[in-house]
C-alpha cells in the first residue's frame, strides 16, 4: 500500500464525472505511468465514452477499463481512508 488518498477536490465529485474528465483529458497514443514503487509504462490505445483500451507495463495484450467498472472501482476506494 502507498497511502494515497483522493483530494477533496474529487472526494466531492460524482464518479462518473471523473471518468468524463478522464475521457476528455487524454488523447489515444499518450503514455501514463502507474503508481507505487516500480512504476510502469502504459500507452492508451483507443478511447470512447464507454471503455479506455491500454496496452504496456507487464501486459501482453491490449486490456480495457470500462465505465461500469471504473465506477465501482473509484467508488471503493473513496471510502477508503488510504489505498
Amino acid at each position: 500500500m502507498a497511502n494515497y488518498i483522493f483530494k477533496n477536490t474529487y472526494q466531492e465529485i460524482d464518479t462518473k464525472d471523473i471518468w468524463h474528465k478522464l475521457i476528455k483529458t487524454i488523447q489515444v497514443g499518450s503514455e501514463f505511468q502507474s503508481v507505487g514503487r516500480n512504476p510502469k509504462t502504459y500507452n492508451i490505445e483507443s478511447m470512447n465514452n464507454h471503455s479506455i483500451s491500454f496496452s504496456g507495463g507487464n501486459r501482453k495484450e491490449v486490456e480495457d477499463i470500462d465505465l461500469i467498472s471504473f465506477v465501482d472501482v473509484i467508488t471503493k476506494l473513496k471510502t477508503m481512508e488510504v489505498y
